[in-house]
């Protein structure tokens, strides 16, 4: 799931062909000129609605500035986001929720514009959960709240809310309360029966962290990893990937189960959380095959959309690009 900035026409003319699962177009935090960024928005969705095929390889997100912000006057900014990418955009990207009701309210707002815009797809939201105290504590209810389909989480700004002095040890690894902040994204997406996606890895230039982190994120169950820079799209796909040696492992604890020949793997015991496990692994491949059979791109089913009527399904990053652009 990859971040462009909405305002960036160099980065907005090259998203659509990165192979993208997912877009991420930011009128947030990487946008001072909103009023810039919403124009430079519509411009580029008018003219990408016209592009044959985009919506069968990637979905395109909006994320709009918190539901707090104000601009003056009355004004609320994220409604005028909302505005800018209803007509285009699959869905939006809601930072520093703290609750189900505000998704309720986000809900009520995008229903009466798809009563009043028949034909419009319903739009999805993909709520960063994790950005202020009160929102870790309710971040099992966001999980839960309407059009959700998968949820993420950062660390940066809760950071800046309780106090932190940073967010990582000296070896790399999160402070303990920022991996419970992971942890508890990963719990409340699989109770809730939405996609998990791990958060991002800030430090651009080093690919050997991200991809350790990427590939910790794969093995603790997550579905995918947002991006900031090209590098990290193509390694997101390769490590998501099942391997030769784990897909092997996985065809026989399946075929040993199914077949009733035995509760013994390389000698460990097999019971039935191994076989759903198994079967998880081999459905991963199965998706990413399809894709590579459709020019190397992923398809829509393996999107973070529920166009399908709220069926959620495996995400990763799109593919890389120019190494010498960075998403601020």
């Amino acid at each position: 799931v990859h971040f462009i900035p909405a305002d960036n026409d160099k980065f907005l003319s090259k998203s659509l062909s990165l192979g993208a699962d997912t877009i991420i177009l930011d009128l947030e935090d990487s946008v001072k000129d909103k009023e810039v960024g919403r124009e430079k928005l519509r411009a580029f969705l008018r003219s990408e609605n016209n592009m044959p095929g985009r919506r069968d390889t990637t979905e395109v997100l909006v994320r709009i500035n918190p539901l707090s912000s104000s601009g003056g006057f009355g004004r609320e900014i994220w409604r005028e986001d909302i505005d800018a990418g209803f007509f285009g955009a699959d869905g939006f990207m809601v930072p520093k929720v703290e609750s189900r009701d505000e998704l309720r309210m986000l809900d009520e707002v995008l229903t009466n514009m798809e009563k009043n815009n028949a034909g419009f797809t319903k739009k999805v939201l993909l709520p960063i959960a994790t950005e202020t105290p009160a929102a870790v504590l309710n971040i099992a209810d966001i999980a839960r709240g309407p059009r959700v389909c998968a949820i993420t989480w950062g660390c940066e700004d809760l950071s800046a809310e309780i106090g932190s002095f940073g967010t990582r040890k000296p070896d790399g690894g999160y402070l303990d309360i920022f991996r419970h902040c992971q942890s508890m994204c990963l719990l409340a997406a699989k109770a809730a029966n939405i996609q998990a996606i791990d958060g991002i890895y800030q430090n651009v230039r080093d690919m050997a962290g991200f991809e350790k982190e990427a590939s910790d994120s794969k093995y603790m169950g997550f579905d995918g990893k947002l991006t900031l820079h090209p590098e990290q799209i193509s390694a997101v796909h390769r490590v998501f990937e099942p391997t030769q040696a784990e897909l092997k492992d996985a065809n026989a604890i399946v075929t040993l189960w199914e077949g009733g020949d035995g509760l013994e793997y390389n000698g460990k015991m097999i019971d039935l959380p191994h076989y759903v496990r198994a079967k998880k692994v081999i459905a991963r491949s199965s998706s990413r095959d399809g894709a590579q059979n459709n020019n190397d791109k992923m398809s829509k089913d393996t999107t973070i959309s529920m166009s399908d009527g709220g069926e959620t399904k495996q995400t990763s990053s799109p593919s890389g690009e120019d190494e010498n652009e960075i998403f601020p």
